[in-house]
């Protein structure tokens, strides 16, 4: 009697080696996911400082602070002394320095 499909045995290896390979790429993902949200906060950031740069020469109006997941945009001062803030969020596990 010939015997199809697969065994207990090669199942149980298929899964440990998925399960090893899913630890391996999972730190990888989330340093992936960081990286990225971080870069979106501060492109943001950038477009809107340009924007108050701009309205400071003269250019019209920088309007409203964006809305960006995971970071808070905020305009502190006026004239010469106008600074964009970027707050990123606590969920977001890293630093950046300008």
């Amino acid at each position: 009697m010939k015997q199809k499909g697969f065994g207990l045995m090669e199942l149980l290896v298929v899964v440990g080696i998925i399960a090893i390979l899913g630890a391996i790429a999972l730190p990888q993902y989330n340093k992936y996911v960081t990286k990225t949200r971080i870069t979106e906060a501060l492109h943001a950031g950038q477009v809107y400082a340009r924007k108050v740069e701009s309205e400071a020469a003269g250019g019209g109006s920088a309007g409203t602070e964006p809305t960006v997941d995971l970071a808070t945009i905020t305009r502190t001062g006026s004239g010469a002394d106008t600074r964009v803030n970027i707050t990123l969020s606590e969920d977001i596990d890293s630093q950046a320095l300008i």
